[in-house]
């Protein structure tokens, strides 16, 4: 998944007229007028649906700052801190200097003000609102360790949990927070102890604590999956300290329950890849509660609806839960899975990156008496001539 794919769009309704640097400064000079600060954020939003140019047009023209006062200032309606929450989303959105200039502004502290006002007040009808602000507060991480230490250092991990803790009609808070979580966790450098320690426990705890409860909503399963494995690969130690038990099992679960959904699977996929290739106590857990066979019924989905990019995720995952220092897990091998690997290969020979994908994974499988006698039962050598 990417961060680009969970930006709402701008909603309908008046927006004030002209462009953005006439936008800005009616916005400066109103800035105790509510209405007038809306419908200049509601313009600003369809601006930036041009992309590149806008962007770099409203850092010029004090953008982040108009966006930041009109927040200050009106930081007890929910609608506005909405508007201005996506705003700063699409500002900054694959724009490193729009997130310097944002980040400059106080963007950081005045998202987590304005979460933290209707979090304290358990506001569920503000949900919406949470939900843009785990948006907005993902965007500036995107690719960002700087802007992930200051969103750290205002406190969006703290706030984040709080909003997914609350009551929730259809799990949108949750589905933002996850995501949130994911891009937070994939900004963090390896030596960087002090953003990883944001990645606790709780973090985890309420990420599944969502998956149980929303079994049925796919796209939050799909981001789920996405934030778990992200602070897995981050190195955190918060999957250990939640029995990892629980949230693998979830993951598996979610992929059951959503076979047609690609990207529940694809994301499950690489969640129980990322878990298998950690270390051997989560690799043994997969194995364990039944990743193998989850894996193997992905592959055979992947090649008969031809989902190549599925089918790919599905076969390194698989090959991180053969990979072992010893004979390769009887549990892969129970599951079919150098079947289905050697399937794939006959069905697309002349697909060069997925025979190496395919020739990596029966390597792996292949370790051991047990595992070469499975491959080469499945026809994998023969395959491999063709």
């Amino acid at each position: 998944m990417e961060l680009g794919d969970i930006i709402d769009k701008p909603v309908a309704g008046k927006a004030t007229a002209g462009n953005a640097p006439q936008v800005v400064q009616h916005m400066s000079d109103n800035l105790q007028d509510k209405i007038a600060q809306i419908q200049g954020l509601r313009s600003l939003q369809m601006m930036l649906e041009f992309g590149r140019s806008q962007q770099d047009m409203l850092c010029r023209t004090k953008g982040p700052e108009a966006v930041v006062a009109a927040m200050t200032t009106h930081g007890q309606d929910a609608e506005l801190q909405c508007h201005a929450a996506l705003v700063l989303a699409f500002l900054v959105q694959g724009n490193t200097q729009a997130q310097v200039a944002v980040l400059e502004a106080g963007a950081a502290e005045a998202i987590v003000a304005a979460m933290r006002i209707f979090t304290t007040e358990g506001a569920a009808t503000a949900e919406e609102l949470l939900a843009s602000g785990s948006v907005a507060l993902a965007a500036l991480c995107q690719e960002n360790p700087t802007g992930s230490a200051r969103v750290c250092a205002a406190g969006g991990p703290v706030v984040v949990v709080e909003a997914m803790r609350l009551q929730s009609t259809d799990g949108l808070a949750i589905e933002r927070g996850c995501q949130f979580f994911a891009a937070l966790a994939a900004s963090v450098p390896l030596d960087d102890g002090q953003v990883r320690t944001c990645l606790c426990s709780d973090v985890v705890e309420v990420i599944v604590a969502g998956m149980l409860r929303f079994e049925s909503n796919a796209g939050l399963q799909a981001a789920s999956c996405w934030a778990l494995r992200e602070i897995t690969l981050a190195g955190s130690r918060a999957v250990y300290d939640v029995e990892p038990s629980s949230w693998i099992t979830r993951i598996i679960g979610a992929m059951a329950r959503h076979k047609s959904k690609t990207a529940v699977l694809q994301e499950g996929c690489q969640a129980l890849g990322a878990a298998a290739e950690q270390d051997e106590e989560l690799r043994h857990t997969c194995l364990r509660l039944g990743a193998a066979d989850s894996l193997v019924i992905v592959l055979r989905v992947a090649c008969k609806h031809g989902r190549k990019g599925l089918f790919n995720h599905g076969c390194q995952a698989l090959g991180c839960l053969a990979a072992s220092t010893d004979e390769t897990s009887q549990a892969v091998l129970n599951a079919g899975g150098p079947d289905a690997v050697v399937q794939a290969m006959r069905l697309y020979p002349q697909d060069v990156a997925m025979q190496e994908v395919c020739l990596g994974t029966l390597a792996r499988i292949g370790r051991g008496a047990a595992g070469l006698s499975a491959v080469s039962q499945a026809g994998g050598f023969a395959a491999v001539q063709e």
